[in-house]
C-alpha cells in the first residue's frame, strides 16, 4: 500500500521460471491432471512450513521436494523482499 514500496515482480519472475519448471514437470507426472504451473511452485513449497508449524510436526507435503527445492525457493523469497520492500 506504501507508494514508495518497490515491486519485486520482474526479478522474482525470471527466476521462478528459471527454477520452476523442474519442479512442475515432476509434479504433473506424479499427480496426472493437476496442471500446476510456475506461478503455482513457490506458493506449494511455502505449504511445507506452513502445515508443518499448524500440526507441530514435519509435514509430509515436505517430502514432495528435494533440497534444492528450497534452496531454489528461498532465493525466489529473498528476491521478493529484497526487489518488493528492500
Amino acid at each position: 500500500m506504501c507508494p514508495n514500496a518497490g515491486d519485486s515482480d520482474a526479478q522474482t519472475d525470471i527466476w521462478r521460471d528459471l527454477f520452476a519448471p523442474r519442479f512442475v514437470q515432476r509434479l504433473n507426472d506424479a499427480a496426472p491432471g493437476a496442471n500446476f504451473t510456475n506461478e503455482d511452485i513457490p506458493e506449494l513449497i511455502s505449504l511445507c512450513a506452513f502445515h508443518t508449524l499448524a500440526k507441530q510436526k514435519p509435514s509430509p507435503w515436505c517430502g514432495l521436494f528435494e533440497q534444492e527445492d528450497f534452496e531454489e525457493a528461498q532465493y525466489y523469497w529473498d528476491l521478493d523482499k529484497y526487489y518488493g520492500t528492500g
